[in-house]
């Protein structure tokens, strides 16, 4: 199901910008994607240019790992992986793996060599995969299998998106997320005028309500933008 998650889509559904491609271990490095050719993916970490630019003492006993890099090619329905290193491929091995695709790169914040954050309201549009693993086969071969084996049919764990609507100087914001193992909708809303923006630390009241997976994905498109606001707006009116 993972080639079927990379070729979901490239570009972003609220405002049709490409997408980038990540991969994140647990608890550890994140890495950028970089197309190679047809069904060929490198994966570079993320932290390696911020770390090239402040090191300290977190990143230096890293470097080797952080410069080595991923290849994933998919061939046949299968999935195979290549490793520049051999200090990476067992680090892989260490942890749980998933990937995400994020509309707008500015969004991710790097705290440290395994810690960052993702600010959905800058970020547009995010879609992640269930979890990852390398199992080693009976024949000792180490591939990418999914962790739950229920999930397997899943393409997207998660899909988020962010909106907003403008009225004078009072901005609405509208985010939601479609968790399909959970088949669960989160809604998270606020509302936030430019005087407020001015103070620092200033924290809007947050909406936030769970409902049952919705049946299919609302159509996200600029043209139907103020339908869907409507559409929240209900649910909030109904909590």
């Amino acid at each position: 199901m993972l080639s079927q998650f990379i070729n979901y889509n490239h570009q972003c559904p609220l405002c049709d910008k490409p997408l980038n491609l990540y991969m994140r271990w647990q608890n550890s490095m994140f890495f950028q994607a970089k197309s190679l050719g047809k069904d060929i993916l490198e994966f570079n970490s993320y932290a390696y240019a911020y770390a090239g630019t402040e090191i300290n003492e977190e990143f230096k006993p890293k470097l080797d790992i952080l410069s080595s890099s991923m290849l994933l090619r998919f061939k046949d329905n299968k999935m195979l992986t290549e490793f520049t290193s051999n200090e990476l491929a067992n680090e892989a091995k260490k942890h749980q793996i998933y990937f995400f695709y994020l509309c707008n790169p500015k969004s991710i914040k790097q705290k440290g060599f395994a810690d960052f954050s993702i600010s959905l309201y800058k970020g547009c549009y995010y879609r992640s995969t269930p979890f990852y693993e390398f199992k080693q086969s009976p024949n000792k071969i180490w591939s990418l299998d999914i962790v739950n084996p229920d999930y397997k049919k899943i393409v997207n764990k998660d899909e988020s998106f962010a909106f907003n609507s403008l009225e004078n100087n009072l901005e609405k914001v509208y985010m939601i997320n479609l968790d399909y193992e959970k088949k669960e909708t989160l809604l998270w809303h606020y509302s936030i005028t430019d005087e407020d923006k001015k103070v620092k630390g200033f924290r809007p009241n947050l909406f936030e309500k769970t409902i049952p997976l919705l049946p299919s994905r609302p159509k996200l498109g600029r043209e139907h933008r103020d339908r869907l606001i409507e559409r929240f707006n209900s649910w909030i009116i109904m909590s």
